[in-house]
């Protein structure tokens, strides 16, 4: 199933014949402006971002003073930190480059306006394309579904011409919650562990923007060799302020519940000693939750050494 859509049928044409992007010199045969991009990333938690088997593909977008989108061009395997030379028809004036980069398979669209439509960059989305038929529910949000933004802005043509490739700073819409469970009684009964969270919504200024609920589940067991209940969770983008995600821990045969509460307030209350979190350049997460009778006590880690706690905080059951 194709599930990246564009809707600017209207200027496609414009685009194919008035711009160019290719990896060398080579390959662009318009009059137009010269110049090269470079796409940064400098997140050190997760360094397989570029592998062959993370990001196929990639979307630059370029809009005008007038914020009117003027290009719209498809980026095949990025590669990090390597010059892509990009030719266009342009007017004097500051121009914005937005892109998103993703796999074929996931599950992103663009909602993008009409050209007569004032402000575009305003009016753009990016949409996750939520499963209605599992109850608004994702099992299996892998590393398929990485999204990945980068913003920048140059103020005239002399500055994107200039000797210095312009540089797209990238940041990941995308983490990965480990949680451990100590203090259960062991039993052969199912649970499931799920953050329920409404950011599947994105303006083109990678802001989080209001939708339904819905949500990121895993089930699991306990092993035959361990005491303690395991689950890993793959979710979009989190940020101070954005309090909708929630955890909860459900035990499923018995239908009963275990635990639930802010995902942020946990993360942010158990690292507390050691600042706060940076969740724009932090994407893996390990918690520890003990099992208490009445209380729970979460433990987080220092990002790289699952066995290093470095925060702790109680919570009430």
């Amino acid at each position: 199933m194709k599930r990246i859509l564009y809707n600017i049928l209207l200027i496609i044409s414009i685009l194919t014949l008035h711009s160019c992007i290719t990896e060398d010199w080579k390959g662009c045969d318009i009059d137009s402006v010269a110049f090269h991009l470079l796409f940064s990333y400098s997140d050190e938690d997760s360094p397989s971002l570029f592998e062959a088997t993370a990001i196929k593909n990639g979307t630059l977008f370029i809009f005008d003073e007038q914020d009117s989108l003027i290009a719209q061009l498809p980026i095949t395997n990025p590669v990090l930190n390597q010059k892509y030379h990009v030719e266009l028809e342009l007017d004097s004036g500051m121009y914005q480059f937005v892109t998103w980069f993703y796999q074929n398979s996931a599950p992103y669209y663009f909602t993008i306006p009409q050209p007569e439509i004032v402000r575009m960059k305003e009016a753009a989305r990016l949409n996750v394309l939520i499963p209605q038929e599992s109850s608004r529910t994702f099992t299996n949000f892998d590393s398929s579904s990485r999204l990945v933004y980068g913003q920048t802005q140059i103020n005239d043509l002399e500055q994107l011409t200039g000797k210095k490739p312009i540089e797209i700073p990238l940041e990941l819409d995308y983490n990965s919650i480990h949680i451990r469970i100590n203090g259960l009684e062991k039993t052969d009964d199912e649970y499931e562990i799920s953050i329920t969270d409404n950011n599947g919504i994105y303006s083109f200024d990678n802001t989080i923007l209001p939708m339904d609920d819905f949500h990121y589940t895993s089930t699991t067991r306990f092993q035959d060799n361990s005491d303690v209940l395991t689950a890993s969770l793959n979710v979009l983008k989190l940020q101070h302020g954005h309090t909708r995600p929630i955890l909860l821990i459900k035990n499923i045969t018995q239908d009963r519940l275990i635990y639930t509460g802010s995902l942020i307030s946990i993360l942010q209350e158990a690292y507390h000693n050691n600042g706060v979190i940076d969740f724009q350049h932090t994407h893996i997460f390990y918690l520890e939750l003990l099992m208490n009778g009445e209380t729970i006590s979460v433990l987080i880690n220092d990002w790289n050494d699952p066995k290093n706690w470095n925060g702790n905080t109680t919570l009430s059951n």
